[in-house]
Order: C-alpha cells, then structure tokens, then sequence
C-alpha cells in the first residue's frame, strides 16, 4: 500500500518506493519534508494523498537522536 491505496504487485510497489527514495533520500522524516517535496510528491506519485500525509506527520515523532 501507498498512502493507504492498494497497489498491484510488490514489484509495483518496489518501484513506487525505489522512485520515492531516489527523489527524498533513503530517510527523511515527514516532518522535514518540504513544500517541493510534497509538491513533488502530489505530481509524481499517482497514490499520493494530502490527509494521508498529513495524518502521518501528526501522528509522527521525530527522534532526539536523528540518523546519519
């Protein structure tokens, strides 16, 4: 699943995420996501939905200790 809509096949999703990675970086936390990034987001992943993310970065904590 992606943004909670289902897709096809693991494959598909591999894809999506490999796509979403190569853009954003291995990690970066919802709440550091910029205006391009969402922007980026909204016009190239077709499952991209705003109150998915935004449920997301409410419901998210952002560690002390941030990864390297």
């Amino acid at each position: 699943m992606v943004f909670n809509k289902p897709v096809k096949t693991k494959d598909v999703f591999n894809k999506i995420k490999e796509k979403i990675q190569n853009q954003l970086g291995y990690y970066k936390h919802p709440k550091d996501l910029s205006k391009e990034d969402i922007g980026w987001l909204k016009k190239n992943i077709k499952q991209f939905d705003q109150k998915v993310l935004d449920k997301i970065i409410q419901n998210s904590i952002k560690s002390d200790k941030p990864r390297v």
